[in-house]
């Protein structure tokens, strides 16, 4: 962190509703503040980081937009730095938050990878059964498809997590929210054959996390788990980068295209809002639709 901004940061992750986030939402506010410090030392602005003011918040969204950032990267960035500064002034650090009622950028909708079937079966398959590592891998890919879990979900997991016989599994989602989700056949059993077979030969350190390095024995973070993921895609040949969110995009595809009711969809996606489920599935439809125009003989005459 730099050396003249960060200390009041440092007491706002030391607080227990802050530190219950997760790994990942942390890393990205993290993330966001550097460079937005780094911003501060780039006009040598004098004082910490308390002493911003509205202003100085105006002149830096602006800069953002003359950097070429995206809408999206730039919402994201003034609902970080709203965020910390409303706890700081909860905290009496400060009087007033600087980005308190801001105009950021109109939102970007921008489309998602969402997979068939088909191509969700080819990509599962991609693991080398024969390794570690790949049954490793295997077993987390089938637990993004079966349980649409988050990729920091993923890293978490532990093996007695599972319950049931492998039947479902339990995952402390964002806010530290608990659910129970139901583990398909399939997963089930890949699950169930990693854990007698192969967790035990690389649980060198008699860890609870069930997805570890076979080089160091640590637990997999959240970047390990996304690389897993693109590098299945890359060897699929898939020209777009798959993600473990695309398996959430394509889950809710596939179980609207078999005519599952929405809030079903939206209960196992662990959505507070009905809208984001429904957003999910107009992306299916769109890519459903771009499909039709592209390839149906009608359309092509």
């Amino acid at each position: 962190m730099c050396k003249k901004f960060g200390g009041y940061f440092e007491k706002y992750l030391l607080l227990p509703h802050i530190r219950s986030k997760s790994s990942g939402t942390l890393a990205t506010e993290k993330a966001f503040q550097r460079r937005f410090w780094r911003y501060l030392e780039g006009i040598a602005f004098e004082g910490t980081e308390l002493e911003v003011n509205r202003s100085d918040a105006e002149k830096y969204i602006q800069h953002m937009g003359e950097s070429s950032l995206q809408a999206n990267t730039i919402r994201t960035a003034i609902g970080i730095l709203g965020t910390f500064y409303q706890e700081a002034v909860r905290q009496d650090w400060m009087l007033k938050n600087p980005f308190s009622r801001l105009d950021p950028p109109r939102p970007v909708e921008e489309p998602h990878t969402i997979l068939s079937v088909k191509q969700m079966k080819k990509l599962l398959v991609v693991p080398d059964l024969t390794t570690v590592n790949g049954f490793r891998d295997r077993v987390v890919l089938e637990l993004l498809y079966s349980c649409g879990l988050r990729r920091s979900e993923v890293s978490q997991v532990k093996a007695s997590d599972f319950q049931e016989g492998y039947g479902s599994i339990r995952v402390i989602g964002k806010g530290q929210k608990e659910a129970v989700i139901p583990v398909g056949k399939m997963a089930a059993h890949f699950a169930a054959f990693y854990c007698d077979n192969v967790w035990p030969r690389i649980n060198r350190d008699d860890r609870e996390e069930l997805f570890l390095s076979c080089y160091t024995g640590a637990p997999l973070n959240d970047y390990q788990v996304y690389r897993i993921v693109k590098e299945a895609g890359v060897q699929c040949g898939f020209k777009e980068t798959i993600t473990p969110h695309t398996f959430r995009y394509s889950i809710a595809t596939h179980l609207d295209e078999e005519g599952v009711d929405i809030r079903y969809i939206q209960e196992f996606l662990r959505h507070e809002d009905l809208s984001t489920t429904s957003r999910y599935i107009t992306q299916g439809f769109h890519r459903l639709q771009a499909i039709h125009h592209n390839t149906h003989p009608r359309e092509k005459s």
